[in-house]
């Protein structure tokens, strides 16, 4: 395809450009569908009379799920800004970094809180009267997202200098190594969820009352099975997902330290594989609360009674108030009405 040039005569390649309207688009929808999803099962995970384990988890996955449909969406489009603004180079460089280490920090936290999720949910159906002590588990939680923000830290601090290139070899060496690490770390929480579902699905399909099934209530059954869904889902999609990334990076790592690529596809085939890639996880994000709805009774009433709340406000704001205070007196529905926009 041609490229065309703009009014400072450099070169546009139409096909970035399409590639980057494509992915606009698409990071566009699935922020507005994650960020609205997700935040309506956080204030109602947040609203319950009863915050148990589970529901504190299940709101902290909502939390990192909607900053990775957040982050991704406002990617794309802020650093092309950046790059056709007149921000200096180094100011570029620490806010890509920025959004890439805050992305990677999200994925992991939401992986990891899965994980819990999916190991609390089956020591409940393996050992029903075991109690995981809350204190421990979210004081693990913090030290291990700690580590992850100092890991991403440390991976912006090897940035190497475009005026040393056997420096640059060596850090870009450096860099590799730790998106092997997160790599690695994503493929464990994906094999501790795996078993985890494979457990849990053996001991609420068996039949033979001896293996538990007396011991499980209908309402631990039920909130098993979400949870099963929950976790085969996050499966799936970030399983093919670190397939891909891995055969994406060792592409990349070869060609670096070779000079020659170690798998070679057309320019088709590579944008829709890192389209794929990069659309994988926060798909899983914006369908977990899919999940809810159709799994959780009290989270289709509260999603219910959330959006009549919001559509009584809009028609409130929409409705005209000229004269209104000298109706109101005389006329016994509008003062109702304005009573319930009230409240």
């Amino acid at each position: 395809m041609m490229n065309n040039t703009d009014d400072d005569g450099h070169e546009i390649d139409e096909d970035s450009s399409y590639d980057w309207i494509c992915h606009t688009i698409f990071y566009g929808i699935v922020a507005v569908i994650g960020a609205i999803s997700n935040g309506i099962s956080l204030s109602y995970f947040l609203t319950r009379k009863k915050v148990s384990l589970g529901n504190k988890l299940l709101a902290l996955l909502n939390i990192a799920d909607a900053s990775i449909c957040l982050l991704l969406a406002s990617c794309i489009p802020l650093l092309t800004f950046l790059d056709k603004s007149t921000v200096s180079e180094s100011t570029v460089t620490f806010i890509r970094s920025f959004l890439f280490s805050s992305i990677f920090v999200s994925v992991l936290v939401s992986g990891l809180v899965t994980t819990c999720l999916c190991v609390v949910r089956t020591l409940s159906i393996v050992s029903p009267l075991y109690a995981v002590k809350r204190g421990v588990l979210f004081g693990s939680l913090s030290i291990i997202v700690t580590c992850f923000i100092f890991q991403e830290t440390f991976a912006n601090f090897l940035r190497p200098s475009p005026n040393k290139a056997d420096e640059a070899i060596d850090l870009v060496f450096v860099q590799y190594c730790i998106r092997f690490v997160y790599i690695g770390e994503l493929a464990l929480m994906i094999l501790v969820v795996s078993l985890g579902c494979a457990i849990s699905f053996i001991k609420l399909s068996t039949n033979n009352e001896a293996l538990g099934q007396s011991q499980i209530s209908e309402s631990n059954r039920k909130a098993s099975y979400t949870v099963l869904i929950l976790s085969l889902m996050y499966v799936l999609f970030n399983g093919l997902n670190v397939a891909l990334v891995l055969v994406d990076t060792l592409n990349h790592f070869y060609s670096a330290q070779y000079g020659r690529l170690l798998i070679h596809y057309s320019k088709s085939v590579e944008v829709i594989g890192i389209l794929i890639m990069n659309a994988l996880v926060p798909s899983s994000s914006a369908l977990n609360p899919v999940v809810y709805m159709v799994r959780i009774a009290g989270f289709r009433s509260h999603t219910r009674a959330l959006l009549g709340r919001l559509s009584s406000l809009v028609r409130c704001r929409r409705r005209p108030s000229p004269d209104m205070d000298s109706t109101m007196d005389f006329n016994p529905t509008i003062t109702t009405r304005m009573s319930t926009c009230a409240l």
